[in-house]
């Protein structure tokens, strides 16, 4: 089992599930109603395509993991256990993990050998992704003892070979790594945690990606330090499919 202290101040419709509604959920819908994709797309005319907003910022409680929109999205904690698991093994093969394995967004990015880049656990935790012999993770807790005041404390999940091997069909078929960075700050005995997201799909991607952040937040290395805050900066947020996601807002949450 993961140990994540989750502490809601309601049942439903929290603090971090208003903040997502007022940041990306409403704003995406308005776009939704009109009928405003992403300029240039050659599917303007269809109703599946995509909508976006650029540079979404969202505070949200990293101390509260499990959110719950009014039962139609929520998260499942089955799978952000299972996930989190094949995260922690730094293994960038999706074969042989259950509830990975046939995850379809998994199954659809990871090569014939099941090979993905967006295994965030080997990102932030493999020497291989860091200078050979230390993690990123590594660096970023050894500046933040060495330097509590300090900008220093970073952790790249994205590196420039990625630009080249998110679909060579070897090391993914179609995987350009989503988190970009984290930096790490600690201010009068708190700690922020700040993540850069090159693109999220708000409906599919967004409640996963939360809680793996509030995992990381939570390490028992950060337990001296009073909880502050997680701040989101996505540069684009979106809806992939455009029908099926304004009948879940429209009908069931708004």
């Amino acid at each position: 089992m993961i140990d994540l202290i989750d502490k809601r101040t309601g049942d439903a419709f929290c603090e971090n599930e208003q903040e997502v509604m007022k940041k990306a959920f409403i704003p995406l819908l308005k776009l939704v109603n009109n009928f405003q994709g992403i300029q240039g797309r050659s599917d303007a005319g269809n109703p599946d395509m995509t909508v976006e907003i650029i540079d979404c910022h969202m505070t949200l409680n990293p101390m509260a993991p499990y959110l719950d929109f009014g039962g139609v999205r929520r998260t499942n904690a089955d799978y952000a256990e299972a996930e989190i698991n094949w995260f922690m093994s730094r293994n960038r093969c999706i074969k042989g993990w259950p509830m990975i394995e046939d995850n379809t967004i998994w199954s659809r990015i990871a090569t014939d050998k099941g090979m993905v880049n967006s295994n965030y656990g080997w990102c932030a935790f493999s020497p291989e992704n860091g200078n050979g012999k230390r993690s990123q993770y590594d660096f970023a807790i050894e500046q933040l003892l060495k330097h509590p005041d300090g900008r220093q404390a970073l952790i790249y999940y994205g590196r420039p070979q990625i630009q080249w091997e998110w679909n060579d069909g070897k090391h993914a078929k179609y995987d350009m790594i989503c988190n970009i960075l984290t930096q790490l700050l600690i201010r009068q005995n708190r700690l922020y945690y700040i993540q850069t997201i090159r693109s999220n799909d708000a409906i599919f991607g967004f409640i996963n990606n939360f809680i793996w952040h509030c995992y990381m937040y939570q390490k028992r290395e950060y337990y001296h330090l009073r909880p502050e805050q997680y701040r989101e900066v996505m540069q684009a947020v979106q809806f992939a499919h455009r029908r099926q996601c304004a009948h879940i807002l429209r009908y069931r949450l708004l």
